[in-house]
């Protein structure tokens, strides 16, 4: 496998934005994963009151968020935005 690794230069003019904006990325999808794991427990397939509840949702509302969660997740977790995670990195 061919060197892909793209160092970033954090002093450039964009390279630190970038970095940071990397570094955000990251620490959303992480946050979200554990959102998501914490929210796994607060239900039972039917009743989604502790869901509701405890993110601030209507009544109701609990089994949608989970799945649009889910789908965040899993649009974050593509192929490609994981690529860029794993391929920016400080020069």
């Amino acid at each position: 496998m061919a060197n892909d690794y793209v160092p970033v230069s954090p002093a450039s003019p964009q390279g630190g934005e970038l970095l940071r904006r990397v570094a955000d990325l990251r620490s959303a999808y992480d946050g979200l994963i554990a959102l998501e794991a914490h929210a796994q427990h607060m239900h039972d397939g039917a009743d989604y009151a502790t869901v509701e509840q405890q993110f601030g949702l209507p009544a109701g509302a609990g089994a949608n968020f989970l799945t649009l969660l889910g789908l965040v997740i899993a649009d974050i977790g593509d192929g490609q935005v994981v690529e860029l995670l794993a391929r920016f990195g400080r020069g």
